[in-house]
């Protein structure tokens, strides 16, 4: 059924008449005329962007830690002032691990509406396809954009993007799947602690036998705000007999509210696997989790951050700015286990987190904070955290 679903949207988007995809007349191009040399015409159709950070990592439990976690090089190419390239490799841990973030082409159908395809950042939450370091203030991305959304999180496929009036964004996907017992690079795929982080496969010569589909509903109509909501479903048991299906949804809502010089900022988030009991069989006989680790059927979160931004009222022309905040999260990857499994309480988490982030000029910021943790164990590790971040 999977295979047919795919196949007919496939036609459909191959079948697009050839007129949806032609540039719009403009000037002496519309007349055949191009006065531009190579070498200009190349340049104003090239972009070239990304972003960076390194982290020093003060665990009050054990080894501390500097990483220049990510250096990320982009690269667009506007083929038509409609069919855009766009693009992101990325480098982590100092260079020791190399992937495609994304790759992908935009087919602007109208001024309104859109085609793209490729390997997609997935539009789950709003820091998935907007992850750049300086525009989160903490050291690292929050918590539960790592555990109970994967960020960052691609998958290849194709799909649509849309602003049917003016502040009201929609997107729609259809893609591969996550891999519940491998993932990209040694991950093992689904665990109790990390959740479904280890089943993204990232576009590298993924298993697809099964497929996803992902939407995300945003409106910023009103000065200030921005709310949104997005979705995720797909089967991710990959040929593995040993589960029947292993149907996966994710679905949250998120906010932020902005207003002099002060923002509030929320998400809640739910994840549905209702076959993690046979998943937790698998993968302890496969090797891959321990005996107290339980791949949960439910797995739910939510955090709430307030910051300001120390001289909007003292100095509203600053050359630079200054963020203080605090964010508290709070995320159970074990928040309903299926029967004859017991959840695990040390994946009942919540960490409170305060901090600065200094930004000289809008795309620099260097970064201060401290997560204070605590788990259903009482096993947590709390920590100082230093960073410097850029993208441009």
């Amino acid at each position: 059924m999977n295979h047919l679903i795919l196949l007919s949207l496939l036609c459909t988007f191959f079948s697009l008449p050839t007129w949806a995809l032609s540039t719009k007349p403009q000037d002496d191009k519309a007349a055949g005329v191009n006065n531009e040399s190579p070498s200009e015409a190349i340049g104003q159709k090239v972009s070239f962007f990304g972003y960076g950070e390194m982290h020093y990592n003060n665990n009050e439990g054990g080894d501390d830690e500097l990483d220049f976690h990510r250096l990320v090089i982009g690269l667009g190419y506007d083929f038509t002032d409609r069919i855009r390239l766009r693009s992101e490799l990325e480098f982590e841990h100092g260079g020791s691990e190399i992937y495609l973030e994304y790759a992908y082409i935009d087919f602007d159908i109208t001024d309104r509406f859109g085609l793209r395809a490729g390997s997609i950042l997935l539009p789950i939450g709003y820091l998935n396809q907007n992850h750049e370091p300086p525009t989160f203030y903490s050291v690292e991305r929050p918590e539960i954009y790592r555990t109970i959304i994967p960020t960052s999180w691609m998958e290849g496929g194709f799909g649509l993007y849309a602003e049917p009036i003016d502040g009201l964004t929609l997107q729609a996907y259809a893609t591969t799947s996550l891999n519940f017992n491998d993932g990209y690079m040694g991950d093992t795929g689904f665990s109790g602690s990390s959740g479904i982080r280890g089943g993204r496969q990232k576009v590298a010569e993924a298993v697809a036998n099964d497929f996803a589909g992902s939407a995300r509903v945003q409106y910023t109509g009103v000065k200030g705000l921005r709310v949104g909501t997005s979705a995720f479903v797909g089967q991710t048991a990959q040929g593995d007999a040993r589960v029947s299906k292993g149907l996966v949804s994710l679905i949250e809502a998120d906010a932020k509210y902005t207003f002099e010089g002060i923002e509030i900022e929320g998400l809640v988030a739910a994840i549905f696997n209702p076959e993690g009991g046979d998943m937790t069989t698998a993968q302890r006989a496969d090797g891959n989790i321990g005996a107290t680790d339980v791949i949960g059927t439910r797995m739910f979160g939510f955090m709430v951050e307030g910051a300001y931004h120390v001289f909007h009222h003292v100095w509203k022309d600053a050359p630079f700015d200054l963020v203080a905040f605090v964010r508290y999260e709070q995320y159970d990857t074990n928040d309903q286990v299926a029967a004859g499994f017991v959840a695990n309480p040390a994946f009942n988490r919540q960490t409170v987190t305060a901090g600065l982030s200094y930004l000289p000029v809008e795309h620099v910021a260097i970064k201060i904070d401290y997560a204070l943790r605590d788990n259903g164990a009482n096993t947590a590790n709390n920590q100082w955290n230093l960073g410097l971040a850029y993208y441009f």
